[in-house]
């Protein structure tokens, strides 16, 4: 049954006051009392993005953090009604406000997006996976790839530094953010060229380790046959390939 138009307008004047802290005149509510819903609600906001990114928080300091999720709260129209999910929403208000440029933080979109993804992968849906084995031959047989993961493209190498020890390290960074199948623990793999490749076209389709590694070779314009056994044994050995197909 559709809300009256006075009773929807009630809960907006409500809802923009407990994101900007600006009091409307409410209908029976009083000022006084009403900063008290204000503060339940954007205290169960700040636990939840402190929650989901402590080394921002730690990174920024007090005053800058309490700053930002401020201005978020205040500033951008959040859409999931998920409390979980709402933390996101953190990384695209800084990415679509510039945020990071406006307080001199280059790198606060990459460590935004680093800690979320974390949280992503951990609570992603378990993906299908076909039978596999221990391979024997990783060249000959085709291989399984573990489904549960992101590929990141950063501009910080924010998963190894912190803070002003990041400022003059800009480049090009890939990393790699997978569920391991048996711990269950979020891994983190930074990941060359070559890797990246592989891990793209074994996505796609069943591959002998020899065909990723001569396709993905050929895409970055490399002949480093030995290093690509090697790189192909690291993806295996942490746990991003799963084994060979069990057919």
């Amino acid at each position: 049954m559709p809300l009256k138009e006075e009773t929807s307008q009630i809960q907006y004047r409500l809802a923009d006051f407990c994101r900007d802290n600006r009091f409307r005149e409410i209908p029976g509510a009083n000022e006084e009392r009403a900063k008290h819903y204000r503060r339940l609600v954007f205290n169960g906001v700040k636990t939840a993005l402190s929650n989901a990114y402590p080394i921002a928080k730690e990174t920024l300091g007090k005053e800058r953090w309490d700053a930002l999720t401020t201005d978020f709260f205040a500033r951008h129209p959040s859409s999931s009604p998920q409390l979980w999910k709402m933390p996101r929403e953190l990384y695209e208000f800084v990415v679509s406000s510039r945020y990071d440029e406006m307080i001199g933080l280059p790198y606060l979109k990459d460590l935004l997006l680093f800690e979320w993804v974390e949280i992503e992968i951990f609570l992603k849906e378990d993906s299908a996976i076909p039978p596999f084995k221990a391979p024997t031959d990783i060249l000959n047989e085709n291989l399984v790839l573990n489904p549960d993961y992101q590929i990141l493209q950063l501009s910080y190498p924010v998963f190894k530094f912190r803070g002003a020890d990041l400022v003059n390290k800009k480049g090009s960074y890939y990393l790699l953010v997978y569920r391991h199948a048996s711990t269950q623990k979020v891994w983190f793999s930074e990941l060359s060229a070559f890797a990246v490749a592989v891990v793209e076209l074994l996505k796609d389709e069943p591959l002998t380790g020899a065909e990723a590694a001569e396709a993905a070779l050929m895409f970055i314009g490399s002949d480093d046959e030995q290093g690509a056994e090697a790189s192909l044994q690291r993806l295996l050995d942490d746990g991003v390939i799963l084994g060979a197909l069990d057919e």
